[in-house]
């Protein structure tokens, strides 16, 4: 039962920003994971080389977050028959297993593909910034005064003050930003016949020009990203004074986990419209050497959206899509691919 001034405690602090952050920080959290699971189908079907996934290059720079990715795009990808495999030289690296390949032809992808584990990485480690600072938040004292019975002493001070929760926000909102471009970039190069290796344009499975296809869903996951690049101003630094001058400076970190919130749902708008496009690319391939990543990611994907045969308003299958990826129990088979690796 809440005694004394127990209930104000609860709420005379930073409260409503560290429970909005701690949204924020599964969410995101699942987002990464997600984006992962797209690359991998992504490089798929352009025939990526596996070799941009290997351990080894983020062990020379071992940044927390790059590492995650190397070992998940590495573990993820090693039943994939629909990848350029990797085979090591073996008078230069005697001791590295490699796959079947010795000779190859430009060995370098599109960044989108090459540089994943680096851009997913950064993100990652800034996904894992906020999430330690909210931990540290939900597990702190932010009332103020603060009463400490044992000394029966009060001090007055400013355990309130949430910049530690604004520059968070702030740091994690340019990530989420960064996602949703590089999901919109992978969008664009495979949906383009001019950089899909062989994919129709826009994913139209009849006539180009009839049919549309995904053009119009590509345009919309611009017109997103650019909406979300319009929301990276930092709300940190905005201070505006208050109350007589007395709250002389205020870190507005509600107004940045907020912002932070807003800019997830439009990331996972954005992620699903990756996922309808990438599924369509795989089926109009007809690809049987998936692996069984792409293969579970493809088959979550049908039993919320079918096939686009021919023009149809997609808005109502981008809405079920985000919705459902947003969703933990729902997206939980597919996370969970990635909870097993690495």
């Amino acid at each position: 039962m809440l005694q004394g001034k127990d209930a104000i405690a609860l709420v005379n602090g930073t409260s409503a920003t560290a429970g909005i952050a701690a949204m924020n920080a599964v969410a995101s959290q699942r987002a990464l994971k997600l984006s992962t699971l797209l690359v991998l189908l992504y490089a798929e079907l352009l025939a990526g080389h596996r070799e941009a996934f290997h351990p080894a290059i983020g062990e020379l720079r071992p940044h927390p977050g790059q590492s995650q990715l190397h070992r998940w795009l590495w573990s993820l990808s090693s039943d994939s028959g629909a990848l350029t495999p990797w085979q090591p030289r073996p008078e230069l690296l005697p001791d590295m297993p490699g796959s079947i390949e010795q000779h190859r032809p430009l060995p370098q992808d599109a960044y989108t593909l090459r540089c994943a584990p680096q851009a997913l990485g950064a993100v990652w480690d800034v996904v894992e910034q906020h999430a330690q600072t909210t931990r540290i938040e939900l597990e702190a004292v932010t009332d103020n005064p603060l009463l400490f019975a044992e000394e029966d002493i009060v001090l007055h001070g400013g355990n309130f003050f949430g910049q530690q929760l604004a520059f968070a926000s702030d740091h994690l909102n340019n990530a989420i930003i960064q996602m949703a471009l590089y999901s919109e970039r992978r969008i664009a190069r495979i949906t383009n016949p001019l950089t899909n290796k062989g994919l129709p344009a826009f994913m139209q499975p009849l006539d180009t020009g009839l049919h549309s296809g995904f053009m119009g869903a590509q345009v919309s996951a611009t017109a997103l990203v650019a909406e979300l690049r319009s929301q990276a101003m930092p709300a940190s630094i905005q201070s505006i004074p208050t109350n007589a001058d007395n709250q002389d400076i205020v870190p507005l970190g509600t107004i940045a986990a907020r912002r932070a919130s807003t800019s997830l749902e439009q990331l996972y708008q954005v992620l699903a419209i990756e996922a309808l496009v990438l599924v369509q690319g795989a089926e109009l391939k007809n690809m049987s050497s998936l692996s069984l990543a792409s293969w579970s990611l493809c088959e979550w994907v049908r039993e919320l959206a079918a096939p686009l045969e021919q023009d149809r308003p997609l808005a109502e299958d981008i809405a079920r899509l985000a919705k459902a990826l947003a969703d933990p129990d729902q997206v939980a088979p597919l996370t969970a691919l990635l909870d097993t690796e690495g």
